[in-house]
């Protein structure tokens, strides 16, 4: 059974399919979340987790629908 994968590599996955494989900045081969340094794994993680918190927020303040 594969590992739950985390909103950050969820987030990095997403960019790597959008670009091509390719980073957007250097036009390198993007490797595979496994090779990451921890740096940008942890990075990639934070910043996902920022998302996930502020749309948390703005969906708690605007309350259910209707």
């Amino acid at each position: 059974m594969a590992a739950e994968k985390s909103p950050g590599q969820v987030a990095f996955e997403g960019y790597a399919e959008q670009a091509e494989g390719r980073s957007l900045v250097s036009g390198k081969a993007l490797p595979a979340w496994e090779m990451l340094p921890r740096d940008i794994t942890d990075a990639w993680d934070a910043a996902a987790q920022a998302v996930i918190t502020d749309y948390e927020q703005q969906h708690r303040q605007a309350g259910p629908p209707g």
